[in-house]
This record gives structure tokens, C-alpha cells and sequence, in this order.
């Protein structure tokens, strides 16, 4: 309070200071320079240019010292609105990441049904667009990847001469064939997605699990069933290893090793149908 009633009684001093200036160097008594006179007004003397000044300036200083930092009242007012708005900016923010990890989080239901080749494609699709929208935020993604891995791995399985992926157990016909390869490469787009986003966090599970299964799948023969399989999971390591090669690197000898046998072991002869 008697903060408020130091700054009126300035204002009112800076008031008569003006009014006194204007009195004195105003030839028409039109009122309308009131407002406006400053210390850089046209017609004033250096002493009234120098008490209108000193008397701005106090008035600046108080409300300086009135709000603690230096800055203007309406720059304070600016910085909370701005800070208001970042604040919500960041509510809003971590909701649509909360939605995401929930999203990825159910998907694995989907994931896991193999009897749907449609659904799993499609759970594919949305595990690639939300796992790169919550990778700014690992705390989330890191504990949705953890539920969703155990319905993913199946997807990188070889089931010798069957073929691979998660339909691969009962692959008869060429259709099954199709539908099988169709789901690992879906599931391959999801391995590439996840090892850009956490590679850390998928570097064991890779090594220990999806290696060895990818590994088994290229030395295999390269049967009708297999041929399109092994071509996909050489185009992922390809691609893994030139994006993320932090998470190829402990295993990258062997599969350099691997993938240098595979194109120069003898092209296989057998014809389709």
C-alpha cells in the first residue's frame, strides 16, 4: 500500500511538471499537447527538458523497483501471458503423449492376433507413427516398448523351409506365403523404427533374439517360401547397420560374415511353380 501511494503521489508530480511546462511555452491554450509533452517535445529549454526527464525517469525507476526485475509493467504482463500460455502448451502436450503410449501400448492385443493378417498390418502401421511420436519422451516410451516387445519378437521368427514371421507356422499355399512375408516386413519396419528411437534399449533384444532368428532365416535355403523373407531381412540390415550402428556394432562381424556368404554363395536354380 504505501508502495501504491508513492507511485500516485509521482504520478501526480510528473503531472504538474508537464502542466507547468506547457503553461509556460504554449502560445494557444488548445490543451492538446498535454498528454504528449515529453522532455523531447519541440520549443521546450534545456531546464525544462531537464526536469521533465528527471521526472520521467523517477517515474521509471519506481516502477522498476515495483516489480522487482528491471522490467517494464507491461513487459511483466507480456512474460506471465507467455508463461501462461507455454505452461498450457506443455498440459496439452502431455496429454497427446499419455493418448500415445496408451495407443502402443494396446496394439500388442492387436499385434498378437494371427488369425487377422489385416489387423496386425495395420497395428504395425500405427506402432510406427506413435513409437516416433513418443521417442522425445523415453520415460514413456521405453515402458510401452518394454509390454509390446514380448507380441513383437514371434514376427522375427524362422521356422526352417516354412518361410518367416508370425504366419509362417502354417504356410501352405502361395497366399500364406504372401500374407507371411507381408507381416515381416511390417514387423521389420517396426524393428527399423525402434532402433532409431531407442537403440539402447534394443540392443540385447536384438543380439540375443532377432539376430539369431534373421541369421537362421539367410543361411537357410533359398526356397520359393524363403527367397522373399531373406531378401527383406538383408535390406534391414543393410539399413540398420548404416543408421544405427551403435546397436549393430557387437555383432557387426558376424553379420558381415553372414550377409558375404549369402551373396556369394551359388544362385539358386530352382524355378517357381
Amino acid at each position: 500500500m504505501a508502495r501504491l501511494r508513492e507511485y500516485d503521489a509521482l504520478e501526480r508530480k510528473l503531472r504538474c511538471a508537464d502542466a507547468s511546462v506547457l503553461n509556460e511555452v504554449s502560445d494557444d491554450d488548445d490543451g492538446d499537447q498535454k498528454a504528449e509533452l515529453t522532455w523531447a517535445s519541440p520549443g521546450l529549454t534545456m531546464d525544462e527538458r531537464r526536469r521533465l526527464y528527471e521526472n520521467q525517469e523517477e517515474i521509471r525507476k519506481h516502477e522498476a523497483a515495483t516489480l522487482g526485475d528491471g522490467t517494464s509493467e507491461s513487459d511483466a504482463k507480456e512474460g506471465d501471458n507467455n508463461g501462461e500460455e507455454e505452461d498450457e502448451s506443455k498440459e496439452k502436450d502431455g496429454d497427446t503423449l499419455a493418448v500415445i503410449e496408451q495407443i502402443i501400448k494396446l496394439s500388442r492385443s492387436f499385434v498378437s492376433k494371427e488369425e487377422s493378417v489385416e489387423e496386425v498390418r495395420v497395428s504395425f502401421g500405427i506402432l510406427n507413427h506413435g513409437i516416433r511420436a513418443l521417442s522425445r519422451s523415453s520415460k514413456r516410451l521405453l515402458p510401452a516398448v518394454a509390454q509390446l516387445w514380448p507380441a513383437l519378437q514371434p514376427h522375427f521368427q524362422f521356422y526352417g523351409g516354412a518361410g518367416s514371421g508370425g504366419m509362417a507356422k502354417r504356410m501352405d499355399t502361395e497366399a500364406q506365403v504372401l500374407m507371411g512375408n507381408a507381416l515381416f516386413k511390417g514387423a521389420l519396419e517396426v524393428l527399423e523404427t525402434l532402433s532409431n528411437a531407442c537403440p539402447d534399449f534394443l540392443s540385447r533384444r536384438f543380439s540375443k533374439g532377432v539376430w539369431r532368428s534373421l541369421r537362421k532365416l539367410l543361411l537357410a535355403e533359398p526356397s520359393p517360401p524363403n527367397r522373399k523373407s531373406q531378401e527383406l531381412a538383408y535390406g534391414t540390415l543393410q539399413t540398420l547397420i548404416t543408421e544405427v550402428p551403435t546397436l549393430m556394432k557387437p555383432i557387426l562381424p558376424e553379420v558381415v560374415a553372414t550377409c558375404y556368404r549369402v551373396i556369394t554363395s551359388p544362385a539358386d536354380t530352382t524355378k517357381d511353380g
